[in-house]
């Protein structure tokens, strides 16, 4: 049997878990913007995108508890720039190192090197990441 002080000290930390995993407000509008965007936002487009008037470092708050719970991913392709997507929504971009705007593409040449990591490496795949970086249309005709 529990003594009294092991029990008070287990229930302590059931609360801090509770506490920690809880799915706040801000938590989920963030994530109702990622889940009804149409391509990967950063962070200032998601701070345009929610409908309550949410500070950028409560923003950074929920994107961290929702990457580091699996509810989304994250990218960046070499700047400081972020961009956050529901897992497993968008896997493939076209990323423009002159504007910074980021494209999807569904076409998925991975499924073949999916099987060849299996084969030969003991390896689980629980997602990838696939990009090319470059120039959009739109900036590739400036000169």
């Amino acid at each position: 049997m529990l003594k009294m002080i092991e029990y008070c000290k287990i229930l302590r930390t059931i609360c801090r878990l509770v506490r920690i995993l809880r799915f706040t407000n801000n938590r989920k509008n963030v994530l109702e913007v990622l889940t009804e965007a149409d391509k990967p936002l950063t962070i200032q487009q998601i701070k345009e995108k929610i409908r309550e008037n949410m500070d950028i470092s409560t923003i950074y708050r929920a994107l961290d508890f929702l990457e580091r719970n699996h509810f989304i991913e994250s990218a960046s392709f070499g700047k400081s720039m972020r961009f956050f997507f529901c897992q497993n929504k968008f896997n493939h971009f076209l990323y423009c190192e002159k504007c910074s705007s980021i494209h999807v593409f569904k076409d998925c040449a991975a499924d073949l090197l999916e099987e060849s990591v299996l084969k030969n490496h003991d390896f689980i795949i629980n997602s990838h990441i696939f990009y090319f970086t470059g120039l959009c249309e739109k900036c590739k005709g400036e000169k």
